[in-house]
This record gives structure tokens, sequence and C-alpha cells, in this order.
């Protein structure tokens, strides 16, 4: 269950600023969970996080001057009660999770993989301790970064090798192709991209799906409207053949029996 902070504010009658529900006092959410993932913006006063009566995290202002500070919260048992107290809070988001397993997108848009390994790997991933990761290899923007292909496959075996060491499991997909140009700033061609993700795949002896040739050869044979979402986006079929090239995995299949 995620609430974004419209969500929020229109839900518990809070100030909607910056994209943010503004907390003054306390926020009662009454819903049951066994993981929270909540994010703040920067700006918030002093604020505490207690589940069913207990204290369990806390945030200082002056510790962190992240834009988005996130907080994990996982009770020693099922809660059925989190309450935000706040002087002054900025929510971005809330998200509340049940079960044996989380399902976590962890995307920040427009990000590279030198960016996304640097400023956000350790505070969005790793801070969860999952036991598998399943990135999209960060090709569109690794494109646009104008790094050279050869630069952006070592980033994407440092990121790798971050999560492994980690002992989580790792799996790769490719991207989707793009319509329109396929150079950047440097006259490098988007496939050259894509083909880095599948060159670090490799070199961390991980399991790839490939979607982007499963897309090409769907779409060149039959295209249909609802493969693309924009130029640069899946559509509706398109992210079903995401979800189909990752069944094949067999750390996909592994969890997913366990389910």
């Amino acid at each position: 269950m995620e609430f974004s902070g419209k969500d929020i504010s229109e839900r518990f009658d809070c100030e909607y600023k910056m994209e943010c529900a503004r907390v003054r006092g306390e926020l009662c959410i009454n819903k049951e969970f066994d993981f929270a993932r909540i994010e703040l913006k920067r700006g918030s006063s002093d604020t505490d996080f207690i589940c069913d009566g207990m204290p369990v995290q806390s945030f200082k202002a002056y510790e962190i001057d992240d834009e988005y500070i996130v907080k994990n919260i996982t009770p020693d048992s099922r809660a059925d009660k989190l309450i935000i107290k706040s002087d002054d809070a900025f929510l971005y988001r809330i998200e509340l999770y049940k079960g044996k397993y989380a399902v976590v997108n962890c995307g920040i848009g427009s990000c590279s993989s030198f960016k996304y390994t640097k400023d956000y790997l350790d505070k969005y991933v790793l801070s969860i301790n999952p036991t598998i990761v399943i990135a999209e290899i960060f090709t569109v923007n690794d494109w646009l970064s104008a790094k050279a292909p050869e630069e952006c496959e070592k980033s994407l075996v440092k990121f790798g090798k971050r999560i492994i060491e980690r002992r989580a499991k790792l799996v790769f997909s490719s991207v989707i192709p793009i319509l329109g140009r396929q150079k950047n700033g440097l006259k490098a061609d988007y496939l050259e991209y894509v083909q880095a993700g599948e060159r670090a795949a490799r070199t961390l002896r991980i399991p790839y799906a490939d979607t982007y040739a499963a897309f090409s050869k769907e779409y060149t044979d039959s295209p249909q409207p609802t493969h693309y979402g924009d130029e640069w986006h899946p559509g509706v079929r398109g992210h079903e053949i995401y979800f189909e090239e990752l069944k094949k995995s067999d750390t996909i299949c592994e969890l997913c029996r366990e389910m």
C-alpha cells in the first residue's frame, strides 16, 4: 500500500506543499504492516516514528541534508498502527507492506548508473538488506550522460558488485528499444549501451533478461499501440514483455515458487 504526499494530505486533511503532506503534530495511520518505508523531504523538523505505541525510529533535522530522507521501519511483529510525530514534517511518500516478501520500487527517474551508485544505492536498496535485486540497467540515462559505453559498463559492474557483496541475488534486465534518434553527443549508438549492460552481466556472472531482443522481435513482426507508452517508455504490452523475460530467470522462478 502506497500513499503519495497528495494522498496523505487529502486523506488526513493536511496542508499540501512541495508535493508533500505537511504534518504539524501527529499523523496516525491505522493499517497493518510488517515493513514501512517513509520518505521525508528536506525542510522537515525532528520527527519520531511510533509503532503500536512504541518509538521505533526518529529523524534529527541536523543529521541529514539530502533532498529526500528515507526511513525504513521493521517492527518486531506485525504492527497495526503507525504514528508520525513532528512539529513540521514534509511527508513525500509512505509505503506499507505485509507478508513474507515486499516488492519495493527503488527507482529514481532520469538517473544514470554513476549517480545512482554514488547517491542512492545505499539509501534506497542496501539499507533494506534485499534478498533479490532486479535492475533495469540504466541504458537510456547512461546513453544521455554522454559517457562512453565502456565507462558505463564499468559503472554497471561496480553497481552490481556492491549488491552481490551484500549477499543479495541480482538479475539484470535490458531495456526496450527507443524510438527517434539513436546517437548521443558522443555519436555513440543507443545499442552500444544495451550491449554494455549485457557484457556487465556476463562479468558479474548473473542472470540477464534480454528484454531488448524479445521486444524488438515482437515489435518488428507485429507492432501494436500498447508496445510503447511514448518514444522511450513501454506501454502495457511492453511491461508484459519485461515480466515474461524476467520469468525465464531461475532466480525469479525460485522466488515465485516460494511465494
